[in-house]
């Protein structure tokens, strides 16, 4: 049973149906799950490739690493499970330990599989080429074309890729064009697409260095038609990030060779065909998500599989409770790490599932894939007269800023990705340091602003005569997602005269703008699309906050009966206790790394109380008729409410507690809630991603008043993801989240500010958020930007 799998998934993973090929191999995995044999080594050698070949490195090396030891007498298995391992750590640029692991395996392919020495011998050689040995390198090549030619096309082809490489470093562009040409043609003759794809590219990096433009184009063009058609067959949301990850620097190099023929001819408009490519490699799983939300993926599905699908949700929260115990208990590394794997085998399961749902669901078959958007819809479907688009891309030599506005678009050139970077991550790190406490503060402003100032002129400066609107859209790239441009020092040399306690000479850019952060300006396009028609909530804010983290808590003692949940009404409950103790049989699959991660406590066991969120739900909810909003505090800010269906009832969801952030497996970040009932008793407080994912909103605005939960993983070419994609699709407009940990203090001040602009004055949540950030820095105790501009919002802007 577990052969006849393993052929399919290899059919389709040749194919270019992935998601297809994972389903198989996960089937031959079950079979042959725990029998230590060599079906089972297979299985797990299979999937490791796809992962591979995906740059998921983590799990390619699990999967190879599990195989090794059950291949038995089956040397030639061994060995590829050998070379594998050593390609993820030449991938790591651990080049030494790669080359032992090549040696081992080389050996054993000479036994019995020239195709397999082969490979070996082109792994070497590309060791050799980045230790600069180009002679040990071309000799290495050598000897795997002689093994491959005439009867192993694919690795003959792939040979004369890695040949032509080393022509290319030392500058001999006819014979790497001759190598590169005869594989693209190999390629194209088995049909193997990717591979296609990836010759055409290092054609095109070749004819754009030798100053032939217009067939560089052709070539990146064709290697982008066929990345985007292979793309567009992927369903899970994993694989997709991963293949959009391993492909990006097709798009950089078409966005270089655009910008560079737009330099030598500025009135040909290549800088607008640069934007669009920008779009067509940004965020595309968002804008997929977004359309897909619009339809029930889940209605005329196998009721089996959606059950399946329910089971293992269920199965990932309780290995999750248990493996939270064991963590606290006495424990051997050996049980620690089981219990990881068991979260991490339920969580690939959870995704298989996912992507069965989608492949089994002709509504989904039949969704158009979004199309990024054109400058001129650009300028007609987002922008408004007192908006610009401020959209970054950062490169390896240089990065690029197109500045666009509702009738025209002005491109730059920007320092390298690596001098932007650092820039970015001094000013985050001191943003994110500021306030805690330091010896002398005056020394720890004029950093920061310094700092401020520094990143300002490298990536603002030169558009600051364009600047004229009254708002701001930044679609960021690489460390400047982690940035709130609220805080940068405005680049214009006319700052408005401003009376308070601001440091001299530093004039942050919210004096003058509102600023929005976007994903791509093509989401915003979607968002709209999504909101055209849907009726507005019934109700105004429903505000859940001060949640009960364990059973010591003073409130679990005093609580008489368990209350109905109020409108309007703030319910009773202690101020004073300023941390808590997480109950031992608490929620989290990975709470305890969460909660440390974040900085919240020193462990899961010390998760502290936020006070001030019961003041941020009292100044709330007086601004708004009793009946219009909803209250639930203490025992009753409860997973369990959320995701109850009530809160589609309202415009606003403010939801004020804890984040945490698993920048690895997104899916396990979430909110922390109550984790305990009034009699002390554990319940699932912990909010994770997936159940984001199927809330059911219709909120103009979402808040996360918790930490950090602007965050998420940075996977290159899809930006961060994390909370705010869940919220997204869920559907809401805007999503209003924070950069780093900030006093809760402050954080309570500024929703206080907030919320009145936004409420009484009727101002948009964008204006509002720039009026209580603009009142913050005028007062002396909050100046600081670490205390005001943490929170940043993000979709719709009108």
């Amino acid at each position: 049973m577990v052969s006849p799998l393993l052929r399919i998934g290899e059919t389709y993973f040749v194919e270019g149906e992935f998601d297809q090929a994972l389903g198989y191999y996960e089937q031959a995995l079950d079979l042959s799950r725990h029998t230590g044999t060599p079906e089972e080594a297979y299985s797990l050698y299979s999937l490791g490739t796809v992962y591979f070949a995906f740059n998921d490195k983590d799990k390619a090396l699990d999967c190879f690493r599990q195989s090794l030891p059950l291949w038995g007498y089956n040397l030639n298995g061994e060995a590829y499970s050998l070379e594998y391992i050593g390609r993820i750590n030449s991938s790591l640029d651990q080049r030494e330990k790669a080359r032992e692991y090549f040696k081992q395996a080389l050996p054993l392919m000479q036994l019995s599989d020239r195709s397999g020495e082969a490979h070996i011998w082109n792994d070497l050689g590309l060791i050799y080429a980045a230790d600069g040995d180009q002679a040990q390198a071309l000799d290495s090549f050598s000897r795997a074309l002689k093994l491959s030619q005439n009867s192993y096309k694919d690795v003959e082809a792939h040979t004369l890729l890695n040949i032509g490489g080393i022509y290319d470093q030392a500058g001999d562009w006819q014979q790497a064009y001759a190598q590169y040409n005869q594989a693209l043609g190999t390629f194209i003759g088995l049909g193997h697409k990717g591979a296609e794809a990836k010759a055409r590219y290092f054609i095109a990096r070749l004819l754009w260095k030798n100053k032939n433009q217009i067939e560089a184009r052709e070539q990146i063009e064709q290697a982008l038609k066929i990345v985007e058609s292979l793309r567009a067959r992927i369903v899970s949301d994993e694989l997709r990030y991963a293949y959009f990850t391993s492909v990006r620097d097709y798009y950089d190099l078409y966005l270089e060779l655009l910008m560079s023929v737009h330099s030598q001819d500025p009135t040909a408009g290549f800088d607008r065909a640069a934007l669009e490519v920008s779009e067509r490699g940004r965020a595309r799983s968002l804008l997929e998500m977004l359309t897909e939300a619009r339809v029930d993926i889940r209605q005329g599905v196998d009721p089996a599989l959606l059950a399946r699908e329910r089971l293992l949700r269920q199965q990932l929260n309780d290995k999750a409770q248990r493996r939270v115990s064991l963590l606290r208990d006495k424990h051997t590394e050996e049980q620690a790490a089981t219990a990881a794997n068991e979260v991490t085998d339920l969580l690939t399961q959870y995704r298989q599932a996912q992507s069965q749902i989608r492949i089994n669901n002709p509504r989904y078959a039949a969704l158009t894939q979004p199309q990024p958007l054109s400058l001129k819809q650009i300028q007609q479907d987002v922008l408004d007269p007192d908006t610009v688009l401020l959209e970054y891309a950062l490169g390896e030599e240089r990065s690029y800023l197109w500045a666009v506005s509702h009738d025209s678009l002005v491109s730059y050139s920007l320092p390298p990705r690596e001098q932007i970077d650092q820039a970015a991550r001094r000013f985050y790190d001191l943003l994110k340091t500021e306030n805690r406490e330091a010896a002398n503060e005056d020394s720890r402003d004029e950093q920061l602003q310094r700092a401020a100032q520094v990143l300002s002129n490298l990536i603002l400066a030169p558009v600051a005569g364009k600047l004229k609107a009254k708002r701001l859209l930044i679609v960021a790239d690489g460390a400047l997602q982690y940035i709130p441009f609220a805080a940068l020092a405005d680049p214009s040399g006319d700052n408005p005269t401003m009376t308070g306690v601001q440091a001299v000479g530093y004039h942050p850019l919210i004096e003058r703008y509102e600023i929005v952060h976007l994903p791509s300006a093509s989401a915003l396009a979607v968002i709209r699309e999504e909101l055209k028609g849907r009726p507005a909530a019934a109700l105004s804010v429903a505000v859940v906050a001060d949640p009960v983290f364990s059973a010591t808590d003073e409130r679990v003692r005093r609580a008489p009966l368990r209350h109905p949940i109020t409108s309007g009404a703030v319910r009773a409950g202690s101020n004073e206790q300023q941390s808590t103790t997480l109950n031992t049989s608490s929620n989290s699959t990975l709470l305890t790394r969460a909660v440390r991660d974040a900085g919240i406590g020193g462990s899961a066991e010390n998760i502290p109380r936020l006070p001030y969120t019961r003041r941020e739900a009292m100044q709330i909810l007086a601004l708004v008729g009793p009946r219009e909003g909803l209250q639930a505090v203490d025992f009753e800010a409860s997973r369990q409410l959320v995701t109850s269906g009530r809160m589609a009832q309202y415009r606003i969801v403010h939801l004020a507690t804890h984040g945490v952030l698993d920048v690895k497996d997104p899916e396990l970040s979430g909110l922390i809630f109550s984790l305990v009932d009034h009699r002390g008793q554990p319940e699932d407080g912990f909010l994770r991603l997936p159940d984001i994912f199927n809330l059911s909103l219709n909120a103009d605005l979402v808040v996360l008043s918790a930490c950090q939960t602007g965050l998420g993983k940075d996977v290159r070419g899809e930006g961060l993801v994390g909370l705010t994609r869940g919220f997204m699709y869920s559907g809401a407009a805007r999503v209003m989240t924070s950069l780093w940990k900030v006093d809760d203090t402050a954080t309570a001040e500024l929703m206080k500010y907030f919320y009145e602009a936004m409420l009484k004055d009727k101002q948009t949540p964008a204006s509002a958020l720039r009026t209580a950030q603009l009142k913050l820095w005028q007062t002396r105790r909050w100046h600081s930007p670490s205390n005001w501009s943490a929170f940043i919002l993000q979709g719709e802007f009108r």
